[in-house]
């Protein structure tokens, strides 16, 4: 109480409470931390905050062989893989076969990245790497980042998701935490490296989404603009007709992912940002 008293005082009745609970106790638009601590047991929630926008409980409990053992014995059925783990394996054999080069940008996301097939010519003399993953979101990009993105070493990041976040039912200020958890982990393992934070695509495809996909590049932009090494490039602007409506011209027959036209906008824009 004494310090619920204190908060009051220094902050009024607006500071203390907020839209998510209490102030220091729960802001997705924001670190989960604070200054002030209230005088009750927050570790609950860290973890929870934690489990939700990294993985971590799934990572580093239920991959546990000790623990996947014990739920065996209670009748449960052997733990299954992490999603797009089949695919990160692919790429680390792929890696053994054929080493990637070093000091290259390296390409992470989903299916937009995954498709772009003329990447490596369209960006030479650039040196690239493409790790698009179909259908990921954000999420398993951060599950996955100390194998698809840290090994690389990349001397800068090109990253895409949200399309398919915003399309499962994510809201904006969902994919706003995912994209800020895989800037703090670029910054605390990867510190220094420039990371270009692409603005989530329209199309025809998911014109019903459109709305909150807006709403989420602009809380991106936002959050991008406050970061020393972070870009936020528009390439969605490009992708409009002068008045708002989605052009139909640079899509292949699903409507939803790119054609070479639409490649040729996205080099346009990227090209010049990571010379």
């Amino acid at each position: 109480l004494p310090t619920l008293l204190n908060m009051y005082t220094q902050y009024g009745p607006k500071g203390l409470w907020g839209k998510y609970g209490f102030y220091d106790a729960f802001n997705p638009t924001i670190d989960w931390y604070n200054p002030d601590y209230l005088g009750i047991d927050q570790g609950p929630i860290v973890l929870m905050i934690e489990n939700w926008r990294n993985g971590f409980v799934w990572k580093y409990m239920m991959q546990d062989p000790v623990v996947q053992h014990g739920l065996q014995r209670l009748g449960f059925q052997r733990t299954q893989l992490y999603p797009f783990e089949n695919e990160i394996r692919d790429f680390e054999k792929a890696d053994k076969i054929n080493p990637p080069p070093e000091n290259a940008v390296l390409f992470v996301g989903s299916s937009s990245i995954r498709m772009w097939k003329s990447l490596h010519e369209d960006m030479a003399p650039i040196k690239v790497i493409n790790r698009g993953f179909g259908g990921s979101q954000a999420e398993h990009v951060i599950h996955f980042f100390d194998r698809v993105v840290l090994p690389y070493k990349p001397r800068a990041i090109v990253f895409y998701e949200g399309d398919n976040d915003i399309d499962s039912g994510k809201m904006p200020v969902e994919v706003l935490v995912h994209y800020k958890e895989f800037v703090r982990l670029v910054e605390k393992k990867l510190p220094g490296t420039p990371v270009y934070l692409l603005a989530i695509k329209p199309s025809i495809a998911r014109q019903k989404v459109w709305l909150n996909m807006q709403k989420a590049n602009t809380l991106i932009q936002t959050f991008a603009e406050t970061r020393e090494n972070v870009t936020f490039v528009d390439v969605a602007s490009v992708m409009l007709r002068e008045d708002g409506t989605i052009r139909d011209d640079i899509f292949i027959a699903d409507n939803l992912h790119m054609n070479a036209t639409g490649y040729t906008l996205w080099k346009n824009m990227i090209k010049p940002l990571i010379e």
